[in-house]
């Protein structure tokens, strides 16, 4: 795909002529108040508003290249660049997707997963997800811990068969929370259903200029629009000067967002299935959510909103 196709998918009414103009003149070293007022036979008469928005797209464009092509790079260095992960890297236009796919091979810290592969639990973590998903029957006789003392590995702190146990479900953790269709049903719905909530925290002040916001929510869509960026640039100084808390999640009105996640979760993880693993399965479901997922798509939200807002406010403040 190329940068006129991609930005025509964004916003169709932005004309592919005016386009060009816009970047070429960029390009030769025009400011945008100098595009904006000087150049308007070639731009067809585009304000400042529409010339950011193009210098911005294109920005955001080439910095998804250029991500596209370092993370292209790294996998093909560790050896695990398959023809099929090369074609949806290279077709991806999306930020967040793009990073969903590069997560299982980012470099990281050793991980409570990463200690239980180097002790050799991966086939135990494996022999779990089968039964939990019925694709494998125990032996008569066989229970999950007779099995998982087969595993334990003293010398890497696995000592006994609960200690591999957990190892093994931190291998399942990392599974779920990388798992591209798990973060995208927890995006999916925080941007469906989803709620930017707020709350008094403790160092609130009396007559704070916050109040208005000691007990708000607003949905994330419209947060994430340009013209409720000043709500949330106000919500973000309370929280920094913690006189709000803040959290995501659904409405006050919607109960059962937080337990729709987990059983998604659970079902992805255990497949509903009542078996000798469930419990391990269902654990490793709810911490790959809750300690992993929602929290990075919460800050994807929060990343969002605050270039929205920036953009607004540069916007503005360029306008006065």
């Amino acid at each position: 795909m190329i940068f006129e196709t991609w930005l025509s998918k964004l916003d169709s009414s932005i004309p592919v002529k005016s386009m060009h103009a816009v970047l070429e003149l960029k390009a030769e070293g025009a400011t945008l108040p100098f595009i904006a007022r000087y150049r308007k036979e070639k731009t067809g008469n585009m304000d400042e508003v529409q010339i950011q928005k193009i210098m911005d797209l294109k920005e955001e464009w080439d910095e998804i290249i250029n991500r596209q092509g370092y993370i292209l790079g790294e996998i093909e260095r560790q050896g695990k660049l398959t023809d099929e992960l090369k074609t949806k890297l290279q077709t991806t236009y999306d930020k967040n997707l793009l990073e969903d796919l590069y997560l299982p091979f980012k470099q990281k810290r050793k991980s409570k997963a990463t200690l239980a592969k180097e002790a050799g639990l991966e086939p135990l973590a494996q022999w779990m997800w089968d039964v939990g998903h019925g694709t494998l029957v125990p032996e008569e006789g066989q229970t999950l811990e007779i099995w998982a003392f087969t595993f334990k590995n003293e010398e890497k702190s696995f000592k006994d068969a609960e200690a591999a146990i957990t190892g093994a479900t931190d291998i399942l953790i990392e599974r779920l929370s990388e798992d591209l269709s798990n973060r995208q049903f927890v995006r999916d719905a925080y941007l469906n259903r989803g709620f930017l909530r707020t709350l008094k925290a403790d160092k609130s002040k009396p007559n704070s200029k916050y109040q208005n916001y000691f007990d708000y929510e607003e949905k994330t869509t419209s947060l994430m629009e340009p013209r409720s960026s000043h709500r949330y640039l106000a919500i973000r100084r309370g929280w920094i000067e913690e006189e709000l808390s803040i959290s995501f999640g659904g409405s006050k009105n919607d109960p059962q967002f937080e337990s729709d996640l987990l059983n998604y979760f659970a079902m992805k993880a255990a497949a509903g299935n009542d078996t000798m693993v469930k419990s391990a399965l269902e654990k490793a479901a709810r911490v790959a959510l809750k300690a992993h997922v929602v929290p990075s798509i919460e800050n994807e939200y929060h990343k969002q909103m605050k270039e929205v807002a920036d953009h607004m406010a540069i916007q503005v403040f360029s306008e006065n």
